[in-house]
């Protein structure tokens, strides 16, 4: 069952990638908010045209409203930031000290998600009480794999971006269990097998 559970996690998406045009008005800035979760990683990369040189300051705002200073970005710039903590992060372009001219700003980023959080549903009355570690077994080898994962037991289904089910009986199919995006169905017990 340990193998199973590890094998059906292996295909959950963990990365989303998008580029962002953005025209910031002279005078003025704009933001972009993304949230993530503690151990999260966002690669970007920001390109800048306009004005003489083709420039804009930028800084991220962290979640309990620090930055990092920021700094003025001209023409490129690529970096790499592993959340601290969990929340919005703030990307601020700011052109407040062009008056005459907008900044094309195009910002592409990829987050790689490291942290999740996992809610079990309740074992069954039937289960042995070793199935109850099967989750946990799983997660532990998933780690060894990719040591930068971590999971963490979420408290509700609501807080939760995997959900496992104990399925009983899947119907004389020959598999394990079955992934839905965020739900994951484990077969534990047949009735068939006579308590064996």
């Amino acid at each position: 069952m340990i193998f199973g559970i590890a094998i059906i996690l292996i295909s959950w998406e963990n990365s989303f990638a998008e580029t962002k045009p953005i025209t910031v008005a002279d005078n003025s800035y704009e933001r972009i908010y993304i949230p993530m979760k503690q151990g999260d990683e966002i690669n970007y990369s920001i390109t800048v045209e306009g004005g003489r040189n083709d420039d804009v300051e930028f800084t991220i705002y962290y979640p309990d409203g620090t930055n990092d200073g920021g700094g003025r970005v001209y023409q490129t710039f690529d970096d790499r930031l592993v959340a601290h903590l969990d929340g919005r992060y703030v990307f601020e372009f700011d052109n407040t000290f062009s008056l005459l001219s907008n900044k094309q700003v195009e910002f592409s980023y990829e987050i790689t998600k490291n942290t999740y959080y996992v809610y079990v549903s309740e074992l069954p009355s039937y289960a042995k009480d070793y199935a109850g570690n099967a989750v946990y077994d799983a997660t532990e080898y998933w780690k060894k794999i990719f040591p930068k994962k971590q999971f963490f037991v979420a408290d509700s289904p609501e807080n939760a971006d995997i959900m496992i089910q104990w399925v009983k009986d899947f119907t004389g199919m020959k598999h394990v269990g079955f992934q839905y995006q965020e739900l994951i169905e484990v077969g534990l017990g047949d009735s068939n097998c006579w308590d064996q």
